[in-house]
């Protein structure tokens, strides 16, 4: 082993570049792409949700979510609404065809994960998720 294999960067590294080719072979049919499916789960779980909040919560650039959702717009499964409280902004939620297209892409979702960390025990897993948590909101 490398000294660069023994780096927690490299690692996670190495397993998202799994993760993210067997997500595009799973997901292949749906034209969605990690960042599309995130977004949709989001709005999912969070109705009336700013695109903004979107963005920060996936780690994404607020730019880059404006093609994203558009997208997402046109395919029927988001809709868009000025907010009440401000007409500067917009919130979102899913349409109909958006509700039922997430449950569908949930189940396969949660499939793929199963399958990728069968590796691992219960509790391992739920470490894994609290280490990277950590690592994911330490300020830096």
């Amino acid at each position: 082993m490398s000294f660069v294999e023994e780096t927690v960067g490299y690692m996670i590294r190495r397993v998202q570049e799994r993760m993210f080719a067997a997500f595009h072979r799973r997901f292949a049919d749906s034209g969605l792409t990690p960042a599309a499916y995130a977004t949709l789960a989001t709005i999912d779980r969070n109705p009336g949700v700013r695109q903004g909040r979107i963005a920060e919560e996936l780690g994404l650039q607020n730019s880059n979510m404006v093609n994203l959702i558009k997208s997402l717009v046109e395919r029927g499964f988001v809709e868009r609404h000025r907010s009440a409280s401000d007409n500067r902004v917009f919130t979102l939620t899913l349409s109909s065809a958006g509700k039922l297209f997430i449950e569908k892409m949930n189940e396969r979702a949660l499939a793929l994960d199963a399958e990728y960390t069968r590796s691992l025990s219960d509790e391992e897993r739920r470490t894994l998720i609290e280490l990277l948590g950590k690592m994911i909101t330490d300020p830096q």
